[in-house]
């Protein structure tokens, strides 16, 4: 990644979902709603400690966003969609923020979001942006 103000959002973006744990962790249940079927239903429920790990997805992401590039033999290529790529690490940073919140809302308030709709229609919007912006890259080792 290059552009700084694309740097700058997608760590911001990444740290959120710390920064919320951090910040509801002694308010949080000991077990909270982990995975839900595709009714929206909750089927698995884990410790609160787990909400760590998924935390612990935008940084990794952040990382690897800027540093494989670097380990790519085609590096060159990114230099002909660097506004891309960066976008692309915005928003999985952001979709994972996202994520982390309305994990946050539902170990609050169970049932609160409907969440066969909600991930439905982030997943939608994912897979559009996604779809648009993959005629613009240009081949690459990963």
């Amino acid at each position: 990644m290059k552009n700084k103000w694309s740097i700058a959002a997608m760590w911001l973006l990444a740290l959120l979902p710390f920064i919320l744990v951090a910040a509801f962790y002694a308010r949080l249940p000991d077990e909270v709603p982990m995975h839900w079927g595709f009714d929206g239903e909750i089927d698995r429920y884990g410790s609160k400690n787990e909400l760590w790990l998924m935390a612990a997805l935008g940084p990794l992401f952040a990382l690897l966003f800027q540093f494989l590039p670097r380990l790519d033999p085609r590096k060159r290529n990114y230099e002909k969609f660097q506004k891309y790529y960066d976008a692309f690490g915005v928003v999985i940073t952001a979709f994972v923020a996202v994520m982390m919140g309305i994990a946050l809302v539902e170990a609050f308030h169970p049932g609160t979001v409907s969440m066969g709709r909600v991930i439905s229609a982030l997943v939608g919007l994912l897979f559009l942006f996604l779809g648009n912006l993959m005629g613009k890259v240009k081949p690459n080792f990963f």
